[in-house]
């Protein structure tokens, strides 16, 4: 695990998966998961995941 942060109960998570491209990790998750999904340009190797109650996906 890289980095936590809390949307506002500690419910989001920046990791990344040894072995795996963030862009790996966002496409096996994507299909599933049921909150937010993002993906950092600048960090390339990072997913972000957060239980938001809703669908979300993005890249930046």
């Amino acid at each position: 695990m890289v980095s936590a942060e809390g949307l506002f109960c500690r419910d989001a998570i920046d990791f990344y998966c040894d072995g795996l491209t963030g862009n790996q990790v966002y496409r096996a998750l994507d299909p599933w998961w049921t909150g937010g999904l993002g993906r950092y340009n600048s960090f390339p190797a990072l997913c972000h995941l957060d239980a938001r109650g809703y669908r979300a996906r993005w890249t930046n």
